[in-house]
């Protein structure tokens, strides 16, 4: 990938990228429309989309740029992180593993809105719940409730997937849910294996009230529907909703039309791509 913007991205941006900011850009947008654009892997090492990502992080949670860059400093330079995003792109190269940027822009909120309850559906190598544990460790508060489907192994070697999922994930072999989730942080971790249609009403009624939910389950639109309607009336007011592949269709807006919330804020945008993980906080 080159490091200077090329003429083609230079005229598109103002355009069509701004509308990627702002999660307009449709869901079917294939990614090598994007590749053609010659945008940087990672656009965290990019001073303006950098400043943009910090600056919608502090509209979204209330907290001054220098706390949430000071976060962002913390995020990247923790050994966790790095470790991650290297299994990332090796042993662990998996379907559904989150993107840095995603992953970071959930720590930030986490370490910004200092949780004491937060659960979340759809686990797979464990990216996800990393990351939040990460946060909730450098908090010194909080715990994490996770719900997925079980792991077992297919015929075909190295392939591991969940019953009744059409997402294949690859692990190496032996491993399973949530093998990506270092020792040192699983003490605040709960992990529920199950349906979430069947294990997330008992668990949140067990909870009573919640400070965050991250949904990366099944993102059929019955599923989603099914997780936000389960999950709101115990989500705090001023608590977070978000989710990873929100824009694939139009469960999130559909559902949220009906209640009182703040705006949907997407972020990650790792090789020039449209948001994939979006934000939005409960209002009273």
């Amino acid at each position: 990938m080159p490091t200077r913007l090329s003429l083609p991205y230079r005229i598109i941006e103002g355009g069509f990228l701004d509308c990627a900011r702002r999660g307009l850009v449709p869901p079917w947008a294939p990614d090598r429309f994007w590749r053609l654009l010659e945008v940087e892997p990672d656009f965290l090492k990019q001073t303006r989309w950098r400043k943009h990502f910090v600056s919608k992080l502090a509209r979204l949670t209330g907290h001054d740029r220098e706390k949430i860059e000071d976060y962002l400093q913390e995020g990247m330079a923790a050994p966790e992180f790095n470790r991650l995003r290297e299994q990332l792109q090796g042993e662990a190269a998996i379907h559904g593993g989150l993107e840095a940027s995603c992953g970071l822009a959930i720590y930030i909120t986490i370490r910004a809105l200092q949780p004491k309850v937060v659960v979340e559906t759809g686990v797979a190598g464990g990216a996800s719940s990393t990351y939040i544990l990460l946060a909730l460790a450098h908090n010194g508060v909080g715990r994490l409730y996770s719900v997925d489907l079980p792991a077992y192994q297919a015929p075909r070697e190295g392939i591991v997937f969940s019953p009744g999922s059409s997402k294949v994930i690859e692990f190496p072999r032996g491993k399973d849910v949530g093998w990506l989730v270092p020792g040192h942080l699983r003490s605040r971790w709960r992990l529920s294996l199950g349906p979430s249609r069947e294990v997330l009403p008992g668990l949140i009624h067990e909870l009573e009230d919640l400070d965050l939910f991250f949904h990366d389950s099944d993102h059929s639109y019955e599923n989603i529907r099914f997780e936000l309607q389960t999950v709101w009336s115990s989500l705090r007011t001023g608590g977070f909703l978000t989710g990873d592949n929100v824009y694939w269709n139009t469960a999130w807006q559909d559902f949220l039309r009906g209640v009182s919330h703040g705006p949907l804020v997407g972020f990650c945008m790792d090789l020039g791509r449209a948001p994939r993980t979006a934000f939005t906080r409960k209002r009273g």
